[in-house]
């Protein structure tokens, strides 16, 4: 069984009431300045406001990313199989009539969120880690060169090696991870990155 950890959930839960007050008020202060902007393009010259309309864009589809985050877990059991392709696996060393339970809808935004973080083409595989005695799953991506470096948190990994506009993601991925109960390294490094995520431990 996989170990419970209260004080991620308690994390999950705030940061999803602020994800909602926060989304509701910008959303409707982003509309104003939308329809402002529409109003203003019909007056000015083409191609004029192009550059707000699409800083406008870029903050709705920021705000999207935080939104919707679910504080209720709906915890079923899905098979190993459906869970590798909710994470692009391709190398499942497993036997696939085994279930597993999850929160599929905090799995899948995960998967969104570490699909972006990663690249749509991370590479991944899920099996049994003989030294940890766990489940692991194991994402893989082109990255960085130079000397490897170790994160222990998708938000660390974000701000030192993607850059800001990706720390959100980060954040989101974290708290989602914790809630799952899964534990993560990241190395980045000699052109690659390699995330290795602890699912369950099988000694438990």
């Amino acid at each position: 069984m996989r170990a419970e950890f209260p004080g991620a959930e308690s994390e999950l839960i705030l940061f999803s009431r602020f994800s909602r007050a926060f989304t509701h008020s910008m959303r409707g202060d982003l509309s104003v300045i939308t329809n402002e902007l529409s109003y203003l393009a019909t007056k000015l010259p083409a191609g004029e406001l192009d550059r707000a309309s699409n800083r406008c864009s870029q903050m709705a589809s920021t705000i999207s990313k935080i939104a919707g985050l679910q504080s209720e877990a709906l915890v079923e059991t899905i098979s190993i199989d459906d869970l590798s392709r909710m994470f692009g696996v391709r190398n499942l060393v497993l036997d696939e009539s085994r279930g597993y339970r999850i929160d599929r809808t905090r799995g899948e935004r995960l998967a969104l969120m570490l699909r972006y973080l990663l690249g749509e083409g991370s590479q991944g595989s899920l099996a049994v880690s003989e030294a940890k005695n766990s489940l692991c799953l194991t994402l893989s991506s082109d990255g960085p060169d130079g000397t490897p470096r170790l994160y222990g948190s998708w938000s660390s990994f974000s701000s030192q090696e993607r850059g800001e506009r990706y720390v959100i993601e980060g954040v989101v991925a974290d708290l989602l991870t914790r809630a799952l109960g899964w534990i993560v390294s990241i190395t980045a490094g000699e052109g690659r990155v390699l995330a290795s995520i602890q699912l369950e431990d099988l000694s438990a």
